[in-house]
């Protein structure tokens, strides 16, 4: 049995040295297979961990309801989109902060979306703002909307209609000195 083994080694190496140029090929192909594996379980891995991330800013149980597509890009929107009913906050069922199953909601004002917004200061401009009328549980409701500083909205500013403002990192470095507290 020992000296069958020998025998198949010494012929396999015996046909490696007679057809270098298949057993490189194939060797070749067996290496390059192996690779465009590697590659193609590694982007995916890496779209997943993405999607994963998107989902995760967002929260996992958040959903945005809009009259509007998602993924426009420039122009009007189309006449069948315009006419579409805008979501009013008091035409829900029940308690404002409430959706029907029970989880916090948040109502927020975005009619405005086909239009481009800028933000002009002494030090520059921002274009292509997200401009918004939200509730005061939008920054627990939206995961995404985290307060570097200052405060977010409360519902005493709500209650007594203050003129109260709440900017994004991009508006609030436009300012000249970089606070734009009573800045204009």
């Amino acid at each position: 049995m020992a000296q069958a083994y020998g025998e198949n080694l010494k012929q396999a190496l015996d046909t490696l040295r007679t057809h270098k140029l298949r057993s490189a090929l194939t060797v070749f192909g067996v290496v390059l297979g192996v690779s465009v594996i590697m590659l193609v379980a590694a982007l995916i891995s890496g779209f997943d961990q993405k999607i994963q991330e998107n989902i995760k800013q967002f929260g996992a149980d958040t959903a945005f309801i809009t009259k509007w597509d998602q993924g426009r890009h420039g122009g009007p929107p189309p006449l069948e989109e315009r006419q579409r009913k805008t979501a009013d906050r008091r035409g829900r069922q029940g308690h404002p902060g409430k959706m029907p199953g029970g989880q916090d909601g948040n109502y927020f004002s975005d009619d405005e979306l086909d239009h481009a917004h800028t933000v002009r200061t002494k030090a520059g401009q921002v274009t292509a703002i997200d401009f918004r009328g939200v509730q005061p549980n939008f920054g627990e409701v939206y995961a995404n909307a985290a307060t570097l500083d200052g405060r977010f909205i409360s519902e005493g500013d709500d209650l007594h209609k203050e003129k109260v403002v709440m900017l994004g990192e991009n508006v609030a470095r436009s300012f000249s000195g970089g606070h734009p507290v009573g800045k204009t």
